[in-house]
């Protein structure tokens, strides 16, 4: 089973719309960097790579929305993933990060 058919996102999808929404480069980078750091803890951990992964890169999609107002940092995220019939897995870590 695909990593879009398990969780309504393909890791290819989620880059495409990381590159989309965040515009700064070391923004990018550090969504980059987190999702490496995810799907090497998802090693260790014997959990699903691409389920961490995933939810590593996508975390600050909302970042430049939200920069001033942190109560909202990962709602809107949450909000646009759900909308795209993103698993609710990676919606609540989002959220809850």
């Amino acid at each position: 089973m695909t990593a879009k058919e398990k969780y309504g996102i393909s890791c290819e999808e989620a880059l495409a719309l990381m590159e989309q929404r965040i515009a700064q480069d070391n923004l990018r980078c550090h969504c980059l960097a987190t999702e490496a750091i995810m799907r090497c803890l998802a090693h260790e951990f014997g959990a699903d790579e691409d389920l961490w992964g995933i939810a590593g890169l996508l975390h600050d999609l909302d970042y430049a929305e939200t920069k001033d107002d942190m109560k909202r940092h990962g709602l809107v995220t949450e909000s646009i993933l759900r909308s795209m019939g993103v698993a609710e897995e990676i919606c609540r870590a989002i959220k809850s990060h």
